[in-house]
């Protein structure tokens, strides 16, 4: 089969001919139809995780071809459907103080629980981010909890976006936001975009902002959004300890910085997106001052990105800005560099 991979020894990636992969028990091979290219693949590119070697890319959608043990009749349910997979695969070990860890119904469901192992085993795999190849290839192997069947309503191109959605529908699940609060969403990238979204459609607040630096991107959500404001040293002042709850997106030092200034005391301050700084941003003597609450959320629950898409409470055809086959992958990842882009998606 044909991947894209990252070899390794500061060598570009590229698209090389590999072994398909096979399947072990409880495990699914996948056909991959579709993938998304984020901002994570292209810090990959840039030795965000340092060693990886494999095939890159985790945003997807795809078709189960073949199952680890044919003769489970549970498994083999899964032939032929269309799946999306969530990527954190865990060590599911005993001895793991995550994955052992008991289930408390009273507060969330079997299903949500045994993702938030997966995100959070100390021993998890990631899908072609940490030691598992991902899904810029024409195949890739998942195992079967990961996966999650798509409804029929939900057109591929937009299925793809189910990862990052349900990574912006975990800050509705972490129960963090009243009704009657005032939300600030800061930054305009793709996340903070699927952000506002979620927060909207899911009606999660009485007021939802959103703050980013470029007018074209913010009139995106100008229709689910109650105000979009552009940086600037004026809205800085006016908007200083406004907002019960922000959502920092931006993942810069800088931004965290700001959305400190705008929260109000006593007020939550979410961290979404990785910080690529290896030193702290976060001013914890004002954190103290302020009272302020902060609370860390990845990943997200796939269920619940389905059903907003399968319902069409959330428009993503908007933010597909290109569609490249793998063969040109390389030209694909060009364009996803350029600043400013929106989503670019790989067809196999």
């Amino acid at each position: 089969m044909k991947g894209f991979v990252i070899q390794g020894d500061g060598q570009p990636p590229k698209l090389v001919t590999m072994e398909k992969p096979e399947p072990k028990l409880n495990e699914a091979l996948v056909k991959v139809l579709r993938a998304g290219i984020c901002g994570t693949d292209l810090a990959m590119i840039n030795n965000y995780k340092a060693g990886f070697k494999g095939v890159l890319g985790h945003e997807f959608v795809g078709l189960v071809e073949r199952v680890g043990d044919p003769r489970d009749p549970e498994a083999v349910k899964w032939i032929g459907k269309r799946v999306v997979g969530e990527i954190n695969i865990a060590c599911r070990q005993q001895t793991c103080n995550v994955c052992a860890r008991p289930v408390d119904n009273e507060r969330y469901t079997e299903d949500h629980v045994s993702a938030m192992k997966r995100s959070h085993c100390p021993n998890r795999v990631v899908v072609g981010i940490l030691g598992h190849h991902g899904a810029f290839a024409e195949y890739l192997t998942l195992p079967l909890e990961n996966l999650s069947v798509v409804p029929d309503a939900v057109f591929e191109s937009h299925v793809a976006f189910v990862e990052p959605l349900a990574a912006a529908c975990r800050i509705v699940e972490q129960k963090v936001i009243q009704p009657t609060d005032d939300v600030a969403v800061l930054g305009d990238g793709k996340l903070g975009l699927l952000i506002a979204e979620a927060l909207r459609a899911t009606k999660a607040a009485s007021k939802l902002v959103v703050i980013g630096k470029h007018r074209e991107k913010l009139a995106l959500v100008r229709n689910v959004a109650s105000e979009c404001h552009e940086v600037s040293p004026h809205l800085h002042r006016t908007m200083r300890d406004r907002f019960d709850v922000c959502v920092e997106s931006t993942g810069s030092p800088a931004g965290i910085a700001f959305a400190l200034d705008i929260v109000k005391p006593g007020g939550v301050l979410v961290i979404k997106s990785t910080c690529a700084s290896k030193k702290s941003p976060v001013n914890l003597e004002l954190m103290q001052n302020k009272g302020i609450r902060l609370v860390g959320s990845r990943c997200g629950p796939f269920d619940v990105a389905l059903k907003l898409l399968a319902e069409k409470k959330v428009d993503v055809q908007k933010y597909i800005e290109g569609v490249y086959p793998l063969e040109r992958a390389e030209h694909a990842l060009e364009h996803a560099k350029t600043r400013g882009t929106l989503k670019i998606q790989l067809v196999m």
